[in-house]
């Protein structure tokens, strides 16, 4: 429908328009090399130009000027309501395939309706009141004092207030940090939001970039280098509680402690931690690392409307309040005071902030928090079982698996991607059922973009470590083990079945019943009466405690290769346990060798100019041992420097330089070679 409305025709209402519609989203145009400064790697390891979103000029909905007549017609009206009914059936159907960014889409404000007919504005500092009336503060001081308990600092100790967004909380923690050392130096990790390095241009700050390590969690053992390079001069840190990518939570209190073995004391540093979504799930993790204002913490900044559920983007900032004078000035037409970042601020936030912190409390937080951390582990399972990379660290539910090759899929499901990879964020509003229907289209889709022999998924080890990559490069060392292990103890168990059938077994024991359901054994306590061989017993039958030592090492190797596996830098006392196990096994290994010696004899001779342990008379030409049984001890002490090296890396909070490593499968595999061996010459 076209009306003139004295300035030309004006196009109101197609004929054709749908009102329950849903708007095309279409895959977005790449973007050429002169708009972009720098390539990413495709799957394929080929250049491949930054895609960006499309331009919204083609699709967007035009300011129109009211016809004359409007009021009469009500086809402008009419208009408006069809557009805002079609734009709605676009959200439902957007949200329907949010998964990743950490928007928790999961909340109800229609009590808060009746409050949207009021221009609340809380401009100017939350706690002194300005002479504009119609404000929010006894909510928004409300809300502060709720975060100031959880971040465990007094109320006349504090400063804050509710931001316009997470950048602007972190815009605010960096401009405290630079007015309190104007000449400090900025400290962030590689994998640091983009706020962050925005605040080092705005502010005209030196800036140092700290590498991470491959989880994204910071590297200490960088920081401690360029913090000694740059001795003279104060720092200030960005600790990041949850990073944007991979969901790494550096280490506050290991960053605090490099701090102090270089030399800073408390009064030449200022921390300002980047919360924005895990800063409000931590506390509620237990054995979780604490964000506390009673460590030497300068201020934290979360976002609002992340975990917490808010329909319109907000953001709490809280600080030291001594640190605020240095920024903060009095306006007297506002008879308020100047320290925030922004003037004018949304008034509405921190009551729609209030209201959910209300109705949730602490402990609805907590089964919260339970929740996506429970549906986390459930995504990257399936992913793994799937054949699909994909990694997922501690204290996160930031889920990273390999980017997939159609961007329509990615744009599909609002995939946020860098690279080779891709993450899914489980909040609160992701449930199991969203979770299998993405995980079932994407293993569809994806069974058509590697049907051809020639397209390999790609490999992601540099991004997410060779252990949580299933590329043909890579597979994982705890498959291997798990596939060595399964086939050594069905042969034992083949074994042990088929001398049931021919020699008198007593079962004298059973032990080990593993996680992934091993067979229990039964020891072998006598060789049969008829056996008859040209060899000495005691060189060829593998008896009761030699399957006991056996079952020992197998139990202690299991342990040492889940608890390496388990550890990483920012999980030492993993690699601690598993340098235990590798130890113990090593000990039992020796300790079966000595005890074999010494019940068989064996004396040490000179043969030629090699000294060695050999059977006494009448087969003292026979050496002691065997080669699986030399091949054994070999890997368990090489097993065991592989996780003392590990343990002392990662004890560093540096990335072990062993990636992988089969020593514990290979020397479980020599030690049963051994025991099959004897009880096949027995029966022979």
């Amino acid at each position: 429908m076209e009306i003139d409305n004295g300035l030309g025709m004006v196009d109101i209402l197609s004929e054709d328009f749908d009102p329950t519609a849903v708007v095309a989203e279409p895959v977005p145009p790449v973007v050429t090399g002169d708009l972009i400064g720098k390539l990413a790697e495709d799957l394929n390891g080929q250049p491949r130009e930054i895609v960006l979103g499309r331009n919204v000029h083609t699709t967007c909905l035009a300011v129109t000027e009211p016809d004359a007549n409007d009021e009469f017609t009500g086809d402008k009206d009419a208009y408006m309501a069809s557009v805002l009914a079609r734009y709605r059936k676009t959200l439902i159907e957007r949200t329907r395939h949010h998964l990743g960014y950490p928007y928790n889409l999961d909340f109800d404000y229609g009590a808060l309706t009746q409050l949207q007919h009021f221009s609340i504005n809380n401009l100017g500092d939350p706690f002194i009141e300005s002479n504009y009336g119609v404000h929010s503060r006894q909510f928004e001081v409300g809300v502060l004092d709720w975060f100031a308990r959880l971040w465990g600092i007094e109320k006349n100790e504090y400063w804050g207030y509710i931001t316009n967004c997470g950048t602007e909380g972190n815009l605010h923690g960096i401009l405290v940090g630079r007015e309190v050392f104007p000449d400090g130096i900025l400290y962030a990790s590689k994998d640091t939001h983009y706020s962050i390095f925005k605040a080092a241009r705005m502010y005209r700050m030196e800036c140092v970039k700290v590498d991470t390590l491959i989880s994204g969690e910071i590297d200490c053992s960088d920081f401690r280098a360029k913090l000694v390079a740059n001795k003279d001069k104060p720092a200030i840190i960005n600790v990041n509680i949850g990073t944007t990518v991979k969901g790494a939570v550096d280490d506050l209190d290991l960053v605090i402690q490099t701090l102090e073995e270089c030399g800073f004391n408390h009064d030449r540093f200022y921390i300002h931690c980047d919360g924005a979504l895990f800063g409000l799930m931590m506390p509620f993790v237990k054995l979780a690392p604490k964000v506390s204002f009673k460590k030497p913490i300068g201020s934290v900044s979360v976002s609002g409307h992340k975990f917490v559920g808010c329909p319109m983007p907000c953001g709490v900032q809280i600080t030291r309040l001594k640190h605020i004078n240095v920024l903060s000035n009095n306006v007297e037409y506002l008879a308020s005071r100047d320290a925030t970042i922004m003037g004018s601020r949304n008034g509405h936030a921190p009551i729609f902030l209030w209201y959910t912190l209300n109705r949730k409390g602490y402990k609805g937080f907590q089964k919260e928090v339970q929740k996506c951390l429970r549906n986390a582990h459930y995504l990257k399972d399936r992913l793994r079982d799937a054949g699909i990379s994909a990694m997922l660290n501690e204290l996160s539910s930031t889920v990273v698996f390999e980017r997939p090759r159609d961007e329509e899929f990615v744009r599909r499901w609002q995939l946020a991607c860098q690279g080779n990879i891709a993450h899914v964020v489980v909040m609160p509003s992701v449930t199991i059922d969203k979770l299998d229907d993405f995980l079932n289209e994407l293993v569809e889709k994806r069974s058509t973009w590697y049907e051809d022999e020639k397209v390999q998924p790609p490999c992601i080890a540099a991004d997410v470590g060779s252990e949580n990559c299933a590329c043909g490069k890579h597979k994982n060392e705890v498959e291997v083990i798990e596939e060595i292990t399964e086939a050594l103890w069905n042969k034992l168990h083949s074994r042990l079945e088929s001398l049931d059938t021919q020699e008198k077994v007593h079962p004298t024991f059973t032990l080990l019943e593993s996680t992934q359901n091993l067979v229990a054994l039964t020891s072998i306590s006598s060789a049969p009466e008829n056996c008859v061989s040209d060899e000495p017993k005691h060189i060829t039958e593998a008896t009761s405690v030699e399957w006991i030592f056996l079952i020992i090492n197998l139990g202690l190797e299991i342990l040492s290769a889940a608890f390496d596996q388990a550890s990483s830098p920012s999980k030492p006392q993993y690699a601690l346990f598993g340098m235990l196990f590798a130890i113990a096994a090593m000990l039992t290994c020796i300790w079966e060798l000595i005890h074999k010696g010494i019940n068989q004899k064996v004396v040490l001779k000179k043969f030629g100019k090699l000294w060695w342990y050999y059977y006494p008379h009448p087969y003292d030409s026979t050496p002691f041992g065997t080669l699986p049984d030399i091949y054994g001890l070999i890997g368990g002490i090489a097993q065991c420097i592989c996780s003392v090296t590990q343990y002392i890396y990662f004890s560093w909070h540096a990335d072990s330089p062993i990636k992988l490593s089969l020593l514990p499968a290979i020397f479980l595999l020599c030690l049963a070679t051994s025991r099959l061996n004897k009880n096949r010459r027995v029966m022979a």
